[in-house]
């Protein structure tokens, strides 16, 4: 019985350690950058980077956000484009892409979204828009691209 539960312990451990050694976590730190619009409103840019380096090929999934924010750095809404990417130093492939929304103020709604993929490159588009009562009084649109290099770099 002590062979058992010795031998059962083993099996457990080794299995948590491989599992947890497949899971993927942010290598590169976020980078964030802002984009200013007429009426002083911002886009936060938020841009992180996972890498799974258990592939043949090294593959890598990206998220970058925009947050439109108020002036005073009240976020209204969010899209987020998520992409996996494909290279291996002599060429790279965008494998899939998505696109999630967020609304943090209940006037803003997303009417339109999508995404698409070709090649090395993911692109996601978002169109929101503001709401007086059943007026439309302001529509933003937001296209975020994200493109991998042979590389693996990210722009």
């Amino acid at each position: 019985m002590k062979k058992f539960l010795c031998l059962l312990t083993s099996v457990i451990l080794s299995c948590s350690l491989t599992f947890s050694c497949f899971a993927y976590t942010p290598d590169t730190p976020k980078t964030v950058s802002n984009e200013y619009t007429q009426n002083g409103y911002i886009y936060e840019i938020t841009t992180t980077e996972y890498n799974h380096s258990f592939y043949k090929d090294q593959t890598k999934t990206v998220s970058r956000t925009a947050t439109y924010k108020t002036p005073a750095g009240n976020p209204l809404w969010s899209m987020t484009l998520i992409a996996t990417f494909k290279y291996n130093g002599s060429s790279s492939s965008c494998t899939s892409s998505k696109v999630e929304t967020k609304v943090y103020h209940s006037a803003w709604k997303i009417t339109s979204k999508n995404s698409s993929h070709s090649k090395n490159v993911a692109t996601a588009k978002v169109v929101a828009k503001l709401f007086k009562g059943s007026t439309v009084s302001q529509t933003k649109t937001k296209t975020l691209t994200l493109t991998c290099s042979k590389t693996g770099v990210i722009s």
